[in-house]
C-alpha cells in the first residue's frame, strides 16, 4: 500500500530496487522538501510512488533481510519540476553497519514487575501493575527491533525502530493483545554518536516517537529524558506499538 498527504498526485516516481545487481523486494520510501511522503513495500524489486510537482523528493529503500541483518539504498534525489511526469529513481541496496539487537519476550503476572532488556541496552521497564489491574494475569511483552520504518521530512528514524507488544499469555483470551494499559510504561532506547555524527545532529535533535499506522504519522510521547553522558532516551507510555528515535530528514 502506498500511504501519501494529499488526497491526489500530479506525478509518479519509478525505479527499481536492486542488491548484487538483482531486483530485490524492499521497503521503498520518498519524503519531499515541502513535508510530502509517499511509501510502498515492493514485492518484485520495482515500485511507483504517487509524488507532486514542483517540489523535490528524497527516495530510498530498505531490506531486512532476517532478524539482525538489515540493507539500505542511499538515497536519490529527484527534482521534480513538471507535473504529469514519471521521475526515474534506481536505488542500489548496501549492507548497513549496523546490526539489529535479536528480538526478545517477557512473560509475567502482572501484579509484579518485569523488565525486557535487549542485547544493545535498549529496555522496557514494566512496574507492578502497569499494564493490567487484574491479579494473577500472565502477560507477554515482546519487542522486535525493525529497520523497515515510515521517514519524512519533519520524523526521520536516526536507526531502526521498536514494534512493542504486550499479550494474554494463558486463559481464554490467550494471544490476545492488550491495546491500553492502567499507567506507564518507561522504554529507554540507546543511540551511538556515529548515528548523530552521520545525520550532522546533536542530541538535542533527538525526539522519540511512535507511529501511528493508522493516520500515518509519527507523534510524541511523554516524560522524555535524554541522557547524553549515557546515550541513552527514556520515555513513558500507556499503550505498545512502533517507538523510536528520530530527527529532522537527512
Amino acid at each position: 500500500t502506498v500511504n501519501f498527504t494529499l488526497p491526489s498526485s500530479n506525478a509518479t516516481i519509478a525505479g527499481s530496487v536492486k542488491l548484487n545487481d538483482v531486483n530485490q523486494s524492499a521497503f521503498v520510501y520518498a519524503y519531499s522538501n515541502n513535508g510530502l511522503y509517499s511509501q510502498v513495500s515492493s514485492t518484485d524489486g520495482t515500485f511507483t510512488l504517487n509524488a507532486f510537482a514542483p517540489d523535490t523528493w528524497h527516495v530510498g529503500a530498505i531490506y531486512q533481510i532476517d532478524e539482525t541483518t538489515f540493507y539500505e539504498a542511499p538515497e536519490v534525489l529527484i527534482n521534480a519540476t513538471q507535473e504529469n511526469t514519471t521521475y526515474q529513481a534506481d536505488l542500489i541496496l548496501q549492507q548497513n553497519d549496523d546490526t539489529l539487537p535479536a528480538a526478545q519476550t517477557v512473560t509475567f503476572e502482572s501484579d509484579t514487575a518485569a523488565t525486557l532488556s535487549l542485547s544493545n541496552g535498549a529496555q522496557v521497564i514494566i512496574p507492578s501493575g502497569a499494564i493490567l489491574s487484574t491479579p494473577d494475569t500472565l502477560i507477554t511483552v515482546t519487542a522486535t527491533p525493525v529497520a523497515e520504518a515510515a521517514r519524512n521530512a519533519s520524523d526521520y528514524p536516526i536507526s531502526f525502530l521498536y514494534d512493542l507488544s504486550a499479550t494474554y499469555a494463558d486463559g481464554s483470551n490467550a494471544g490476545e493483545e492488550i491495546s491500553s494499559f492502567v499507567s506507564e510504561v518507561t522504554v529507554k532506547v540507546p543511540y551511538k554518536a556515529s548515528q548523530l555524527e552521520d545525520l550532522g545532529i546533536t542530541a538535542s535533535d533527538i525526539v522519540p516517537k511512535y507511529y501511528d499506522d493508522v493516520a500515518g504519522q509519527y507523534r510524541q510521547v511523554q516524560n522524555v529524558i535524554v541522557d547524553e553522558a549515557n546515550l541513552t532516551v527514556s520515555f513513558t507510555i500507556t499503550h505498545f506499538t512502533l517507538f523510536g528515535l528520530v530527527t529532522g530528514g537527512s
